[in-house]
């Protein structure tokens, strides 16, 4: 398998997209091979720690998310995933490095215009407002028109399947009930970015199999304006079964960076990709379980990073 290691200085790595596109994609990278038009980068993760006293949580972390994916943050407990990702969202500032979002350094743009939904993992849904009116709290606060309220409300009760609970409130919902309204109310105003903070840590494993069909949906909900899903998760099947990249840390920064199918086969399995197409299909031998690889596949290659590949790792 190739390896392709990050480079110490994104704004040196050919892929970055801070380089013109005829460096990206010239005619000696496509000699032979299909043409492709070149990935629009939304956020582009510079060289970023955070400390916290003593703790190291974050070290030297080097990230590119393209437009329009679903990424898993996975690791161990303390490996710096949830630190990443209120980074992104502005929750906290780091130590050292930039976030780049929209090719603009997010350290100049308040939380409130960085065009992102947040979902926590106990939902933090406003117990005093029933269904609709959770969905519509964003939407109000943005000073969108009634008759654009009540439109978008409707159209995500449909793609949550809520319709008929729009009246109730969340105690009278169930947990995967209200994880969808609090996804539902995530992505109401449209943001460009969607980060999720181990959205089905506290579902059982039914409703949590029922929520991942759901949110591998929320990229193609608007398909004019896409998604770029953002996720932390314990679970290896679950990142998986959702996402079109996986990312996983370790002790601060990040060890690999894989497909889902590089990270069954070459990092679970320790094993060699086959070279035949891989079967969306559950196989015969029930032994030899499969994840779910129906997905949309990222425009670009993904890159591995292994230990001996950075300085200081």
């Amino acid at each position: 398998m190739a390896i392709q290691p990050f480079s110490a200085d994104p704004f040196l790595d050919p892929r970055s997209p801070f380089q013109r596109p005829t460096e990206l994609f010239g005619v000696e990278a496509n000699a032979g091979i299909d043409q492709l038009d070149p990935p629009e980068t939304l956020i582009l993760v510079e060289g970023v720690s955070k400390q916290f006293g003593n703790f190291q949580a974050l070290n030297r972390v080097d990230l590119e998310i393209i437009k329009g994916t679903t990424v898993a943050l996975i690791g161990a407990s303390g490996s710096g995933k949830s630190t990443l990702l209120r980074i992104l969202a502005g929750l906290e500032a780091p130590s050292e490095g930039r976030v780049w979002i929209n090719e603009q350094d997010a350290s100049a743009i308040p939380i409130q215009h960085r065009d992102i939904g947040f979902v926590f993992q106990d939902y933090a849904l406003f117990s005093h407002l029933n269904v609709r009116e959770n969905i519509a709290y964003g939407l109000e606060i943005k000073k969108w028109s009634s008759t654009a309220i009540i439109k978008r409300v409707e159209e995500l009760l449909d793609f949550i399947d809520l319709k008929e609970h729009g009246a109730s409130y969340p105690k009278q919902l169930s947990g995967g009930q209200q994880q969808r309204v609090a996804l539902a109310r995530a992505i109401a105003g449209k943001p460009s970015i969607l980060l999720l903070d181990e959205p089905f840590g506290a579902l059982d494993r039914k409703l949590r199999a029922e929520l991942r069909s759901w949110l591998r949906d929320v990229p193609i909900e608007d398909p004019q304006n896409p998604v770029t899903t953002i996720f932390v998760t314990h679970d290896h099947q679950e990142a998986m079964e959702i996402a079109t990249e996986i990312v996983i840390l370790k002790d601060g920064y990040v060890k690999y960076r894989v497909t889902p199918e590089e990270l069954y086969y070459c990092v679970l399995r320790e094993a060699e990709l086959p070279e035949k197409p891989i079967p969306t299909h559950t196989p015969k031998n029930p032994t030899d379980p499969r994840p779910d690889f129906r997905r949309r596949k990222p425009r670009s290659r993904p890159r591995i990073a292994f230990d001996g590949d950075r300085t200081g790792a």
